[in-house]
Formats: C-alpha cells, structure tokens, sequence
C-alpha cells in the first residue's frame, strides 16, 4: 500500500471515529496528585496484603510443622519461631515500596515472632535487625545466606544447642540464645496464581493466592496445608516416582514384545508410565486427607466443621463432587473426613495419642 492510500485509510478512519457517541455526563476530574496519592496507597495495601498473606501461611505451616515432627522421620530441623524479610525480597515498585514506606533494607529483619515460641521467650521483637547467627553475619540477604541460616538452625538442633542470634533494636546491639524445637523440614510458601490449589514437591509446600482467597479460616488453611505436608511425609510423591518407573518398565517391556510379533510400536511406554503414576494417586490423597486431619487437631487446631471446605469446593467445580479422577470426589471427601473427626474425638476422649492408624497386615 502507497502512502497516497495510507493517507486516505487514515482520513477516512478519522472521519468515522468523528461519528462516535460521546459521552453524557460531567464526571469529576481528579488532579493528578491526588491519583498518584491514591496510587500510592492502593500499592501499600497490595504489598501488605501479599505480606500478610505469606506471613498467615508460615505461621500456620510452623504450628503444623512442629505438631507433626515425630511423624516426619529423619526430615526434621530446628524451627525457632520467628520469619525474616529483606528488601531484596522484592523488585522493581515493590521494592521502592519495601525501602520507603516500611524501613526494611538490604540484610535482615525480624518480620514477626509466633506467639508463645522459643524466639518469643528469648524476648525477639518485629523489626529486630539481625546482625548475625551463630557468629556468620548476614549483612545482605541472599539465597545463600538464607540457607546459611536453616543450616545453622538444623546443626544447632542436631547438636542440642541455642541458636545465637545477634541484633540491632533502637542503635543497641543484642545477643538472643534461642532454643530450637524440632519440625518436619518442609518450608511452606506463597505462589501468585488465580487457581485456587496447593501441592508439595517433596521437599516444600505451596499454596495458591487463589487457594488463600478461597480459605475462609485459619482451619481451612490448616486443612489444606496439613494435606500437603503428609503428602510430604508419607513419600507419596517418591512412591508415584517409582510408580512411574515400573509403569514405564512395564510398557516399555510390552512395546518390545508386540513389536518383535508384529512388527508394529503401540506406544506403550509413555502409557504405562503414567498408568504407573496414577495408579495408587486416589489412595494417596485418601491418605493426606486423613494424616493432615491428624496433624491439624495436634497443632491444635479445630477440626468441627472443617469438611465443610468440600462443599464450598464442590461449588467451585460440580463435576467433582462424584466424579473420580486422579483425586477423591469431593462427596467422598467430606465424608471421610467427617469420619475421621469421629475417630480422632474418640481418640481424645480416652487420652490415647493422636497418630493416624495404620493399615493391619
């Protein structure tokens, strides 16, 4: 197209938009202070609602963590009680935002302290900056020096000992002994998603922002954590691994024969592998429904009603209220879990401990 002609495109698209309906109403007309004010404190509430958010799932991943230690084998840590934060935590506005309006900087400070913790006792404060622990300084945050911390915490507990953490309050300089008490070692954590979900990878739990605006308590979230930790400790993700595997084996076997007999691959390997993955997931999520119920009641948490979370979850998505799939259906859910709060009443009411029962062999 010539220019002549793109002239003419654009005249005549100008004179259609000329034929536009306009607008009927006088609206106000902010001033541009006043919407970048507006701005600015529609930033602070997003920054403390993601905050408040991710400090919710870490004190309830502590008070079910440190309720399920004994179950969690030889994955245990020392878990203190107190989160840190850092500027670097951040980018871009954010971190703008984190320095201006909040304080925090390149090193650690003191986010919160749960209640009635070991780091609480040793009278640590929010907004404590901390200098160092066990004598390694952590003048800026890093992934390193956060792993240099858990691994403090984790020798320190191995070896039955105080953490000494040094810190700064009000331009004087601190050194707290702070006593560890062990907790399974799988960090919970905040992902930004729209899909109301959790998982566990083995190693860490997540939760969803979508899951954190579905959760109407703190039981449910404890609920939902709770699952996600026994999948965690019960090797049920090891277990579909190696599930995975036979399964491949299994196809790969079965590939080799039909081809030799005629000369034909079904492609059965990549089917027997996730036939092998998926072939007990149904029983594994039974079982994280069941064990997490456990360690919810042990942290002490209340269990009456909480299988109500199935319902509501029924409303988001009706077709799994009896239709299986790789998980229960939500019907079956409830029901169990209404079930196991009998059975852990019971428990209670004869003073017996509370630790999800085993299969008889």
């Amino acid at each position: 197209m010539g220019r002549s002609a793109l002239q003419s495109a654009a005249c005549f698209l100008g004179i259609c938009l000329t034929c536009c309906a306009t607008p009927q109403l006088q609206t106000p007309g902010p001033a541009s202070a006043d919407i970048e004010r507006e701005a600015e404190l529609q930033r602070k509430f997003a920054f403390e609602h993601a905050r408040d958010e991710q400090l919710r799932v870490l004190t309830t991943g502590y008070r079910l963590t440190t309720a399920a230690a004994d179950l969690c084998g030889t994955n245990v840590t020392g878990a203190a009680g107190f989160f840190v934060w850092s500027a670097r935590n951040f980018t871009g506005d954010e971190e703008k935002l984190a320095r201006r309006a909040y304080g925090i900087h390149d090193g650690y400070s003191v986010l919160a302290v749960v209640p009635g913790s070991p780091a609480a006792e040793a009278g640590l404060h929010p907004g404590d900056r901390v200098v160092s622990v066990d004598g390694v300084a952590t003048p800026e945050a890093t992934r390193a020096s956060l792993q240099a911390m858990r691994d403090h915490a984790k020798d320190a507990f191995q070896k039955k000992r105080s953490l000494s953490v040094n810190v700064v309050r009000d331009g004087m300089s601190y050194t707290l002994p702070i006593a560890l008490v062990p907790a399974c070692d799988y960090q919970p954590g905040v992902v930004k998603s729209d899909i109301v979900n959790a998982y566990a990878d083995g190693n860490q739990i997540f939760v969803t922002t979508g899951m954190m605006n579905f959760v109407r308590s703190d039981e449910e979230l404890a609920l939902v954590l709770g699952h996600e930790l026994s999948h965690n400790f019960l090797g049920h993700l090891q277990a579909q691994r190696t599930n995975r595997i036979i399964g491949t084996g299994a196809g790969l076997l079965a590939d080799v024969l039909i081809i030799a007999a005629t000369g034909v691959n079904p492609g059965l390997t990549r089917a027997g592998g996730n036939a092998g993955s998926l072939v007990f997931s149904v029983a594994f999520e039974q079982e994280a429904d069941y064990a997490g119920l456990y360690v919810m009641r042990r942290a002490g948490f209340e269990i009456e009603g909480v299988s109500e979370f199935w319902r509501r979850m029924a409303l988001d998505n009706a077709k799994q209220i009896q239709t299986p799939t790789d998980h229960p259906p939500s019907a079956e859910r409830f029901v169990a879990l209404e079930q196991a709060v009998e059975e852990i009443k019971a428990k209670e009411a004869q003073h017996e401990p509370l630790k999800p029962n085993l299969k008889k062999r």
